[in-house]
């Protein structure tokens, strides 16, 4: 239910945490440059090489852009990883995903 997606944006809010640390920045450009460039790869494999109708192909496009799961920040701290930096790279994943799929919107449509 509804539910669910405060407790995610609560999880996200209390664990974002940006330090300014540069090997914290290197480590959401190398995370998240090539999660978006294998993205990239697969999204215009998907449009123009499967032998799809157009609206699932275009689907597959945003399906392949998406940003990261918000359950990723507590999965990571259950693991006894970095939380802030899980919770910085869903952030930072969010915006992200929002400029590309409406480039890929406005190029497809």
């Amino acid at each position: 239910g509804n539910a669910n997606a405060f407790m995610a944006m609560l999880m996200i809010g209390v664990g974002f945490h940006l330090n300014g640390d540069p090997s914290q920045i290197g480590d959401i450009i190398k995370i998240l440059g090539v999660r978006y460039i294998i993205g990239i790869a697969l999204a215009l494999a998907a449009y123009f090489i499967l032998p799809l109708p157009l609206e699932y192909r275009q689907a597959l496009v945003i399906v392949f852009l998406a940003p990261v799961a918000s359950a990723n920040p507590p999965f990571t701290a259950q693991m006894g990883s970095d939380f802030g930096l899980a919770s910085a790279i869903n952030s930072v994943s969010i915006i992200a995903s929002i400029v590309l799929i409406t480039t890929a919107l406005v190029i497809m449509l």
